[in-house]
């Protein structure tokens, strides 16, 4: 395994100083401890290979026997991209991900890996699929910088607040039925047909297209009627959703996204439970903290709750309509200690694996290449071939594709997180 160095990243939208896991990440790894980190908003940390915040490797004597001397001596000490080491090393990969469609300019892994510290509502979105980024990758490219897919899956470590997908056509029927600011605003479409299987789709288009042409006066205008309508309700007879909408004024005064909530379903992930976005489906995080894994990309269809630019007849046409309750997973446990977080797709998996003090070993297998981080705790881990790497939380480390692992922890529980190629 190679230590690496993560990415954080500084949005508005993320949780401030050390009350983030992002900031703890910062504060437990920065050298020169010259960052304010209580005053800053650290929103997310990047493992991987993606160009707009790779992952760097410092070349030390301790990684020689995994470099080619080449290589090696021509890096050593100093601090090289991921993408770098692993074009440069043949070890680093196995013949699955050479073979895989890897996207030009999205690195050389097919995932990246993410810690989300969120605090306040990240927009209203969706991802292209492959055909789409390609289109709008040609398009648009100082907006839509590569042209990869991005299906993605969120593991909550927090509880984690989150809009996904559109609510089945029964439940949007009857938000809108408890609302009138949100009947009067759809008083032109037959939105009785929510109700009927074969109609919803496109009844439900309607809907979503009428809220994003709508102008910034008339979407103030529905926003205010429906807000002073949900402050006339006692507040234990809110429903979760005008709850949330008076939330998110508080973030985004007046803004469309506020409209959009009640046709999305509203969800609060536990610990350990997970989500998996498939592309072109209409989704926000709204609060908690969790670990993301993702096709590598960084395309974003913005429609609102956001002050970045948002591209809504994009989103209009992009989406699946696909109605329905969402259900959260657990992931599947192969033994007692592990835990497999299947995504469906090609590019990316993540395992959890798990040790007591006291316990037997916990062993595991990366096949393929994977990208490491401790989460909780500390142990060790020891390699098929007789090396020992020490881990503490947030340590993050490259593995080396094929190699068979074991983790004891040193007190309590140690768990590590390992995002790699699906099943």
């Amino acid at each position: 395994m190679i230590p690496i160095i993560a990415q954080p990243q500084k949005y508005h939208w993320g949780l401030k100083g050390l009350s983030s896991l992002v900031g703890q990440y910062v504060s437990t790894k920065q050298e020169d401890g010259k960052e304010d980190i209580e005053s800053t908003h650290y929103a997310e940390l990047w493992m991987g290979t993606h160009p707009k915040s790779p992952s760097m490797v410092r070349i030390t004597e301790d990684l020689k026997p995994h470099l080619t001397e080449e290589f090696y001596q021509e890096k050593q000490g100093s601090l090289v991209e991921l993408d770098e080491v692993i074009k440069g090393n043949s070890n680093f990969i196995n013949s699955r991900v050479e073979e895989m469609d890897t996207i030009k300019g999205s690195g050389s892994l097919p995932f990246l890996f993410k810690i989300l510290s969120v605090d306040t509502s990240l927009s209203i979105q969706a991802h292209p699929h492959k055909e789409l980024a390609q289109e709008l990758h040609e398009k648009y490219p100082d907006i839509y910088k590569d042209a990869n897919h991005k299906p993605e899956m969120i593991i909550a470590l927090t509880e984690y607040e989150a809009l996904c997908s559109f609510s089945s056509g029964e439940d949007i029927w009857e938000r809108i039925c408890s609302n009138p600011a949100l009947v009067e605003f759809y008083k032109d479409l037959s939105v009785e047909d929510l109700k009927d299987s074969e109609k919803v789709k496109s009844v439900l288009s309607a809907i979503i297209k009428i809220t994003f042409e709508s102008s910034a006066e008339v979407v103030t205008e529905v926003v205010a009627k429906l807000l002073t309508d949900i402050g006339e309700i006692q507040e234990q007879e809110r429903t979760p959703h005008q709850k949330l909408a008076l939330k998110l004024n508080t973030q985004y005064e007046n803004d469309v996204g506020i409209i959009v909530c009640f046709l999305l379903n509203y969800i609060v992930l536990q610990p350990g439970e997970a989500l998996v976005l498939k592309p072109n489906e209409p989704h926000a995080y709204l609060h908690g903290e969790g670990l993301e894994c993702m096709a590598t990309s960084d395309n974003v269809v913005r429609g609102g709750l956001t002050p970045k630019l948002k591209h809504a007849e994009v989103l209009v046409d992009m989406l699946t309509y696909e109605t329905g309750p969402i259900i959260p997973m657990s992931g599947d446990k192969d033994t007692p200690s592990q835990v497999i977080y299947n995504s469906g797709f090609d590019e990316f998996s993540v395992i959890k694996v798990s040790n007591k003090a006291g316990d037997e070993p916990t062993l595991f297998k990366v096949q393929d290449p994977g990208i490491l981080i401790c989460i909780k705790g500390s142990g060790c881990i020891k390699s098929d071939s007789g090396e020992e790497y020490p881990v503490k939380k947030f340590d993050t480390l490259y593995c080396l594709p094929g190699k068979e692992l074991a983790i004891q922890s040193e007190e309590g529980e140690c768990d590590v997180y390992i995002a790699t190629l699906g099943n």
